[in-house]
């Protein structure tokens, strides 16, 4: 191997601890913002002289020279010689983002070194020129967080001094940072690794059993037989184990989605408090790199659509500082990740004008509330009235829409207007397993996520009266449901002939938006946990088909959402039905 080689080897391993580092630096920055102490000087201190070690000793000498001298600056608040600003964690933020983009350049050139560092240490010149309380950095209108608003960062001195030229705005130093995130590197506990090991050499072992077995022709000894029932068992439990080598704690996305709102807050003069729960909770990494966009976005929004500026909330009577709340939460099969606000809330009403307005529904249409807010995930819906950086241009939602379908995931909304919203995120652990329910529906097999399932229902002890071909009306727990035929509905999109003589004994209990759906199937064949594949391009209008898998049985089946049926076919299908009734009575 070359010293070349061995060099890019080195740079390899300091980025992985560079990566590591850079997270906690941002993770100590928003606890500064919130409780500047000596503490936090003291540790970001430590990350700054951890990072200038080893940058140094794999020959990344500019790196290590602009690290010292961001060292210089946390070292006049860690010995007291200036007094703390919100200008200096504003400064900090603005370095992590610049070593967070080099280091990114970095995987494809190890000479690269960026423009903007210039920029950057004029700055941090200035802040290490001051000695006394008297020289702390004034600035406009920067508050609180670690970007500033559009007005000019101004470093005021002595009136002795000549004025310095430093009226840079760290807000438009940017760094064209990649926007998806890509994990190429997991720090994995070594007790993980044991444990993997200790499987492999049993299932080693009984491998060794059972082609002993076949050799000599024992199909049927109790040791082909329990070797074969012991390999079942240790699969599942190396599947389980290398599903969770994938799994990440949400710590770094929730620290993005919190500096995203409070920059944007600031840019906008608006107080914001933000609190998070459950960073504890993992989720696949290539989940969290595809949903972390639509999730800044959506905080992104709550910011400049939800919370009210300062004279609104006085005349509401509401507190001055706003909040938002980002929680996420371990359900059996899923992640739910909720972000809630305090502010405006979601007004129905204004969300139907604005549909009406683009044709997107009809004058006379009869929505209900969840079906109304379901209309802000349409391509190019906005309620903004002008364009802004932020909104206005019917760009976002959407494609949070379309992410979720990509990976499995659903959105549940809950507003009340000068309340606030939430919107609740139900995303899967992981993208390649999933447990689900394998159904026959007319003589083809389909497999539903059990994740969505509410209930498996007993259709043979129920009596039915048939109201059309695809639905029927039946007393459940003394209230009348329509059970709905989940054939009939798949049969024009899959080509087939719906099975006239089958009786379906089985429903299943599908709730979305606080209504309950009943599909009645012909059969449960099973619960399984098959590989999620996904569709292919012939199959990529039907989105209600998430994706394909292949049975136990050795055939291929669709994963049916039956929660995007609902949205896709159910749903328009009723609202068209009561609009022509409303009409024909008119």
């Amino acid at each position: 191997m070359s010293d070349q080689d061995d060099l890019k080897q080195f740079i390899a391993t300091f980025m992985e601890e560079a990566e590591e580092t850079l997270e906690s630096w941002e993770k100590t920055c928003l606890e500064m913002e919130k409780n500047p102490s000596s503490d936090s000087f003291t540790t970001l201190f430590r990350y700054a002289h951890n990072l200038k070690g080893s940058s140094r000793s794999v020959n990344l000498d500019a790196f290590a020279s602009f690290i010292h001298k961001v060292e210089d600056v946390i070292t006049l608040l860690r010995d007291g010689k200036c007094e703390y600003t919100p200008a200096y964690v504003a400064l900090f933020f603005k370095c992590h983002s610049l070593m967070e983009y080099w280091c990114d350049n970095l995987k494809e050139n190890i000479e690269f070194v960026p423009d903007e560092i210039a920029d950057i240490e004029k700055i941090i010149e200035e802040f290490t020129s001051l000695n006394s309380s008297s020289d702390i950095p004034k600035i406009l209108d920067g508050h609180e967080f670690g970007i500033f608003s559009n007005n000019e960062l101004k470093i005021e001195q002595d009136s002795t001094n000549k004025e310095k030229n430093s009226d840079k705005n760290l807000n438009n130093i940017d760094f064209n940072i990649s926007k998806n995130k890509s994990y190429d590197t997991i720090r994995i506990s070594s007790s993980k690794i044991d444990i993997i090991m200790h499987y492999i050499s049993e299932l080693c072992t009984h491998h060794s059993i059972i082609s002993h077995c076949n050799l000599i022709g024992k199909y049927n000894s109790k040791s082909f037989s329990n070797s074969i029932q012991i390999c079942e068992k240790i699969i599942k439990e190396l599947q389980s184990n290398v599903f969770s080598l994938r799994m990440l704690p949400l710590t770094s996305l929730f620290q993005r989605l919190e500096r995203a709102a409070k920059s944007l807050a600031i840019q906008q003069n608006k107080d914001l408090t933000i609190d998070t729960e459950g960073l504890h909770v993992e989720l696949d990494k290539n989940i969290i790199e595809k949903f972390v966009d639509p999730l800044v976005h959506v905080i992104r929004n709550a910011v400049d659509h939800g919370i009210e500026k300062t004279e609104e909330r006085i005349s509401k009577n509401k507190p001055i500082k706003s909040f938002i709340h980002i929680s996420a939460k371990q359900n059996t099969s899923h992640v739910t990740i909720t972000i809630t606000d305090d502010g405006k809330g979601i007004n129905p009403n204004i969300i139907l004008k604005k549909a009406i307005q683009k044709n997107l529904i009809s004058e006379n249409a009869k929505l209900s509330e969840q079906e109304i807010y379901q209309l802000l995930f349409l391509p190019g819906f906005s309620t903004a009235d002008s364009v802004t950086e932020v909104s206005g241009r019917g760009v976002g939602l959407d494609v949070v829409k379309q992410v979720l379908e990509e990976i499995g995931g659903y959105v549940n909304i809950k507003s009340q207007i000068d309340r606030g919203s939430s919107f609740e995120f139900n995303l899967p652990s992981n993208l390649s397993i999933i447990d689900v329910l394998t159904i026959n529906v007319s003589n083809l097999k389909y497999v539903v996520p059990i994740s969505e399932i509410n209930e498996v229902l007993d259709l043979s002890k129920l009596v039915s009266n048939k109201v059309t071909n695809s639905e029927k009306v039946s007393m459940i727990n003394n209230i009348p449901s329509i059970i709905k035929n989940l054939g009939e509905y798949l049969k024009n999109e899959i080509n087939f002939e719906e099975n006239k003589n089958s009786e379906k004994q089985v429903g299943l209990i599908v709730e979305l938006n606080s209504t309950l759906y009943i599909f009645e199937i012909d059969e449960i064949i099973g619960i399984e946990s098959v590989v999620f594949r996904k569709k292919s391009e012939k199959f990529q209008n039907l989105k209600y088909f998430t994706g394909s898998t292949v049975l136990p049985s050795g055939e291929p089946a669709f994963i049916l959402s039956l929660k995007e049926l609902i949205n896709q076919l159910i749903i328009p299908m009723e609202n068209h039905i009561k609009q022509e009734t409303k009409e024909m009575m008119s």
